[in-house]
């Protein structure tokens, strides 16, 4: 039995299963982030198997729409995946940064008055 894990590349779509709004969070990097809007995450089960949680990129989405995700560094160095309408372009590298740009997740969160 070999218990080496095997890296390969899959399709980035799914289905949203059930989104909530966070309104608090541990994470320093978001509850800066709360205090303007809740945070959207939610559910996807991705044709490829697994069941995910995303960020999720468009408030608009609701439970049982097809999405695409995809992963992103965010501005405090956590690999994270944002779900966004399958419509929605993310073919390119500038497409998934203006998409990561429109959710802030490219900026600090800085706190006024500092730490």
């Amino acid at each position: 039995m070999d218990d080496s894990l095997v890296y390969r590349q899959v399709g980035t779509e799914g289905t949203l299963l059930a989104t909530t709004a966070l309104n608090h969070s541990l994470w320093e990097y978001y509850k800066r982030r709360l205090t303007q809007n809740p945070w959207l995450i939610g559910s996807i089960a991705l044709d490829a198997g697994p069941v995910v949680l995303a960020h999720i990129g468009e408030n608009t989405l609701k439970s049982g729409e097809r999405v695409n995700v995809f992963s992103h560094t965010d501005a405090s160095q956590q690999a994270v995946l944002v779900a966004v309408a399958a419509s929605t372009d993310m073919s390119t590298p500038m497409a998934r940064r203006n998409i990561v740009a429109g959710m802030a997740l490219d900026v600090p969160a800085h706190k006024e008055g500092g730490l």
